[in-house]
C-alpha cells in the first residue's frame, strides 16, 4: 500500500493544467453575389492586410460544455487573416485604393479564400480524487458576420445572396499525444499514451446562415454529430445517475449532485449545429470539411389587414 501511496502522490505532482495536443488546419472560401442598385456605377474597395493587421468581421461565439466528466480543449485564434481575392479577377487601383467598379444594376461574383491553422490544447485540473474521464470538448466557434463584412452595404444600397462557406479541416496531433510509451516514472516502468476522444465543433460559420452540409473523405466513417444532441444525453445521463442515487438514498443527494446542478439539458430539441466527434489511437490526421449556405432575408412587409 505505501507503494501505491508514493505513486499516486508522484503522478499528483507531475501532472500540468495545460498540455498541447495538435492543431486544426483550417482553409475556407466564400462565394457570393454583390449586386449595385444603384442607377450609376460604384466602386467597390476590397480589404488589404496590412503590418499584421487583422479583418474585424468575425467573432468567437461559446457552446454549453459539462462541468464535470469531461476536459476542456483550449484554442488559440490567430492575430492576423490575409484574404485571397480570386473574383472578380480585375482589380484595379482608384483613388489609392483596391477594388473593382460594378455597373449600375449589375451582379458580380465574389470569391475569397484563406486559411490558417488554430493551436489546441488540453485545459484540465490536478486530479485529487478517482474519477470517470469522459471526451476532451472543445466549445468554442467562430462566427463570419457579413454584416461586418460589408459594413456599409445598406447606406451605399448594395445587395448580397447566395454566399457560400466551404470549409476543409485537417486535424493533426502532436507526436506525444498518441501511440507514444512514457519512461523514467515510478519504477522504470512504462505508461501507454493511448490516444485521446475528442468533440470538435465546425470551427467556422456563417452568421444567421440558412443551411449547412457536412462530410467526410470517401471510405471514412462519418464522424459528425449533433453537439446539442450530445450535451442532452451527456446531462440527461448523470441527471438520471442522481436521481438514482437520491432514491437509494437521500444522504448523498447534495454530494453526489451539486457539481451538476449548474447544467440542464437543452429543452429546444431543435437545436443544431455540427460537431465531429471520434476516438483515436493513431497519428494519422483526421479530415473533414462542410459547406454553408446563406441567402438574404426576405424583405418583412407591414400587415395591413
Amino acid at each position: 500500500m505505501k507503494k501505491l501511496m508514493i505513486l499516486l502522490i508522484f503522478f499528483s505532482l507531475t501532472f500540468v493544467n495545460s498540455e498541447d495536443f495538435g492543431y486544426l488546419d483550417i482553409d475556407y472560401t466564400i462565394s457570393g453575389d454583390i449586386t449595385n442598385l444603384n442607377p450609376y456605377p460604384v466602386f467597390i474597395a476590397i480589404p488589404i492586410i496590412e503590418n499584421n493587421e487583422s479583418m474585424d468581421y468575425s467573432y468567437v461565439k461559446s457552446l454549453p460544455i459539462p462541468n464535470v466528466d469531461v476536459v476542456e480543449i483550449n484554442v488559440e485564434y490567430p492575430n492576423t487573416t490575409i484574404i485571397y481575392i480570386y473574383k472578380p479577377d480585375k482589380i484595379v487601383k482608384f483613388n489609392g485604393k483596391y477594388g473593382f467598379w460594378l455597373p449600375p444594376y449589375t451582379t458580380a461574383k465574389l470569391i475569397f479564400r484563406t486559411n490558417y491553422t488554430l493551436n489546441l490544447n488540453f485545459n484540465y485540473n490536478n486530479e485529487n480524487t478517482f474519477r470517470v474521464l469522459g471526451p476532451a470538448v472543445l466549445d468554442k466557434y467562430e462566427v463570419i458576420d457579413l454584416n461586418k463584412l460589408f459594413s456599409n452595404k445598406n447606406i451605399d444600397n448594395i445587395k448580397l445572396d447566395n454566399f457560400k462557406l466551404t470549409v476543409f479541416c485537417t486535424l493533426r496531433f502532436n507526436e506525444n499525444t498518441v501511440s507514444y510509451k512514457l519512461f523514467n516514472v515510478y519504477d522504470n516502468n512504462s505508461i501507454n499514451i493511448e490516444g485521446v476522444s475528442l468533440i470538435i465543433p465546425a470551427p467556422i460559420i456563417l452568421n444567421d446562415y440558412s443551411e449547412i452540409y457536412t462530410s467526410t473523405p470517401s471510405n471514412t466513417p462519418d464522424i459528425w454529430i449533433n453537439y446539442y444532441d450530445w450535451y442532452n444525453r451527456f446531462i440527461e445521463s448523470k441527471y438520471n445517475n442522481i436521481y438514482n442515487i437520491y432514491n437509494e438514498n437521500n444522504d448523498d443527494w447534495l454530494d453526489s449532485g451539486s457539481l451538476l446542478l449548474d447544467d440542464e439539458a437543452n429543452e429546444d430539441i431543435n437545436l443544431y449545429y455540427p460537431a465531429v466527434a471520434f476516438t483515436t489511437t493513431t497519428l494519422k490526421p483526421i479530415d473533414f470539411y462542410y459547406t454553408v449556405y446563406w441567402k438574404a432575408p426576405k424583405p418583412k412587409f407591414p400587415n395591413i389587414i
